[in-house]
């Protein structure tokens, strides 16, 4: 997605999430002010097609679909530091959108957590095609993708509480879904109504639930990368699933449920030649994934 010029650079999503648990060596604390609520609305402006970009940190960050615009963002702060900034501009028929904190990455609002308020609540367009980009640090993130049209999707998280779900089918199909996340607690839900034929998840220290509920309208992959930490995948009844553990070095896979066919392959038994529904392929080093039939 192209870079919209902007007064100051962002701190980068790596950089957030160090200064997260490093706070005590920021010299200066955040200052209080004012409740400020603001709204950006983007409208699609008979784009075709939309590139959304969304980085936020340090608060609550809510997103849900089905909106009229591209973009309808509401947020609140009393930090005097903290600023939403909103750009986008229009090439031909497509539309490119950046959302982001601009902060002074010296202070810190960790401690004195309560006093603070930093919290975004955006709504995603359910028309014009999104290719969308979450990058996300020291926060509560709710995020349900149901109902938005959502072709491609891009997320990183760390250093916080994250849940991502598809409360219902996506508008489209989506085309690439893929999950940079590390260090914190991280839920991702019914997974099947991102309408995704193939998923990638890179997982890294932190605790994980994968729930493969939901509609699979086509044959899914859904690739896990996991090193040093435990991740759990729910597999729905009803859900034919192939796992493929080979690639699995100083890792432990637990599999329960699905009928083990050796040499680190699971797979439900299914009538003639029929596909799995989904696959599942494990790269695991120092972890442990537990993969549930419920």
């Amino acid at each position: 997605m192209p870079r919209l010029p902007h007064g100051r650079a962002r701190p980068a999503l790596a950089a957030l999430a160090l200064l997260a648990v490093t706070s005590c060596q920021i010299r200066r604390h955040a200052n209080l002010g004012p409740r400020v609520d603001a709204q950006h609305v983007v409208a699609p402006l008979d784009a075709d097609a939309a590139a959304v970009e969304l980085t936020f940190y340090a608060g609550e960050f809510r997103v849900t679909g089905g909106g009229d615009a591209v973009l309808d963002l509401r947020a609140t702060d009393n930090i005097e530091e903290f600023v939403p900034r909103v750009e986008f501009e229009r090439e031909g028929r497509q539309l490119d959108v950046r959302a982001w904190v601009d902060a002074d990455s010296r202070v810190d609002v960790w401690e004195g957590e309560d006093e603070y308020v930093n919290r975004w609540d955006a709504r995603l367009g359910a028309t014009v095609p999104l290719s969308l980009a979450l990058e996300l640090a020291a926060c509560e993130a709710k995020v349900d993708l149901g109902g938005a049209a959502v072709r491609r999707l891009r997320a990183g998280g760390a250093a916080g509480s994250f849940e991502f779900d598809w409360s219902v089918r996506n508008a489209i199909e989506l085309a690439e879904l893929d999950f940079d996340l590390g260090a914190g607690h991280f839920k991702v839900m019914r997974l099947g109504n991102a309408c995704a034929t193939s998923s990638r998840f890179s997982l890294q220290a932190g605790d994980y639930l994968l729930d493969l509920a939901g509609e699979w309208p086509r044959p899914g992959l859904v690739r896990i990368e996991a090193q040093l930490c435990d991740v759990e995948v729910r597999v729905p009844a009803g859900l034919r699933v192939r796992v493929e553990g080979r690639d699995c070095d100083f890792g432990e896979v637990e599999v329960s449920g699905i009928a083990a066919r050796g040499d680190g392959r699971w797979e439900d038994a299914a009538p003639g030649d029929a596909p799995a529904q989904v696959t599942i392929e494990l790269a695991v080093k120092f972890g442990n994934v537990s993969i549930v039939r419920e």
